[in-house]
C-alpha cells in the first residue's frame, strides 16, 4: 500500500472514530436531559427496582389481570444489572444515566471491533466501512438515542463468533452471555452446540458452557415463581401481530421453524462456517417472524458483518 493510500486511510480513520465519539458524547448529555417516561427502559430500570426490593419481576404476569403493562421479557441479566446502577448511583434516574455512560462505551466498542479484526487481516477499506456502518446505520442511531439494550447483548455475541477457533470455551461462555442480557440470538444454539459438526458428547459440554452463567443467574427466579417466569419469557412470542396478512401466523411460524431446522441440517453436513448459518437463521427470523421490533434489523446487520468476516479471505484479496 502506497504512502498516500495509508495516509488517506489514517486520515479517514481519526475523522470516522472523532465524529462517533463525539456521537456517543452528545448523545449522553442530551439523555441527562430526556425523560424516558413509557419507554421500554423505563420499564425495565422499574423491573430492576423491584430486583433491589427482593421481588420476582416474572411475577407480575401472574396478577388477576388480563394484560399487564410492559412484562419483563428478557432473561434477568439486564435487570440485575440496573438494580445494581440503581444502587451504584443512588436513584433510579442517576441509574439512567450511568447506563447512558456505558451504552456509548459498548457502542463504541463494537464499531471498534470491527475496524480492528479486518485491520488485523490488512483490509482497510472494510475496516472503515465495517467501523461505519456500526457506528452510523440508523439502527444503531436509534438504539443508542433509546437506550435499548441491543449493544450490551450484541457485544458478546459478536465475540463469541471470533472465538470459536481461537477459544472455543470463551465462545460458548460469550454466547451464554449475550443470551442472558437479550435472548434475541436464542435461535442460534444449535449451531453453537454442533460447531464441532459431530453427534457426540462434546455436544453437552458445549450446552454447559452456554448454560452455566444464565443457568446460575436464573435459577432463583424460576425457583421462586416457574410459572410467572416462562409466562413472562414467553410473551413477546405468542402475542398475535396487528397488520393484516395473506397468510395466517400459525402458517408463518411454521414456514420459519422447518427453514431454521433445514438450516441446522444444512450447518451440519455441509460444514458452513457458523456465522454465516446464523445469518440464515436470523433472515428466516426477521422474515417471517409473527412480531417485528426494529431492534431485529440491528443483529440482523451486526451477523452479517460478521459473516463478510468469516468469508472475507474467499472474497477479497489482501492488501487492496
Amino acid at each position: 500500500m502506497k504512502i498516500l493510500s495509508k495516509l488517506a486511510f489514517i486520515a479517514i480513520s481519526i475523522i470516522i472514530f472523532s465524529i462517533a465519539i463525539k456521537t456517543a458524547y452528545l448523545r449522553h448529555q442530551h439523555n441527562t436531559t430526556k425523560t424516558f417516561a413509557g419507554s421500554d427502559i423505563e420499564a425495565i430500570w422499574k423491573e430492576g427496582g423491584r430486583v433491589c426490593n427482593l421481588e420476582n419481576p416474572y411475577s407480575r404476569i401472574n396478577k388477576k389481570k388480563k394484560r399487564i403493562y410492559k412484562p419483563p421479557t428478557y432473561f434477568p441479566g439486564f435487570y440485575i444489572s440496573s438494580c445494581l446502577m440503581q444502587k451504584i448511583a443512588g436513584s433510579p434516574q442517576r441509574g439512567l444515566y450511568l447506563w447512558s455512560a456505558i451504552n456509548s462505551i459498548i457502542y463504541l466498542m463494537i464499531g471498534l471491533f470491527f475496524y480492528l479484526i479486518f485491520l488485523k487481516k490488512s483490509y482497510f477499506f472494510l475496516a472503515i466501512l465495517t467501523a461505519s456502518i456500526c457506528f452510523f446505520s440508523r439502527w444503531s442511531m436509534h438504539t443508542l438515542a433509546s437506550l435499548q439494550t441491543n449493544f450490551i447483548g450484541i457485544l458478546p455475541l459478536v465475540l463469541s463468533f471470533y472465538f470459536i477457533k481461537l477459544k472455543p470455551r470463551t465462545s460458548l461462555v460469550l454466547f451464554g452471555i449475550s443470551l442472558l442480557f437479550k435472548q434475541i440470538a436464542i435461535f442460534l444454539v444449535p449451531l453453537f452446540l454442533l460447531k464441532d459438526f459431530k453427534l457426540n458428547t462434546k455436544i453437552i459440554k458445549n450446552a454447559f458452557y452456554i448454560a452455566v452463567i444464565p443457568t446460575l443467574i436464573i435459577l432463583p427466579f424460576i425457583i421462586n415463581d416457574f410459572t410467572g417466569f416462562m409466562k413472562s419469557i414467553l410473551y413477546s412470542g405468542m402475542r398475535e401481530s396487528k397488520g393484516a396478512a395473506i397468510l395466517a401466523d400459525s402458517t408463518k411460524i411454521m414456514i420459519m421453524y422447518a427453514l431454521m431446522l433445514y438450516t441446522y441440517f444444512w450447518y451440519y453436513t455441509k460444514k458452513v462456517r457458523l456465522a454465516v448459518a446464523s445469518l440464515v437463521i436470523f433472515i428466516c427470523f426477521v422474515s417471517l417472524n409473527q412480531i417485528l421490533f426494529t431492534q431485529y434489523y440491528l443483529w440482523l446487520l451486526m451477523i452479517l458483518l460478521m459473516a463478510l468476516y468469516e468469508v472475507s479471505d474467499s472474497l477479497f484479496k489482501k492488501n487492496e
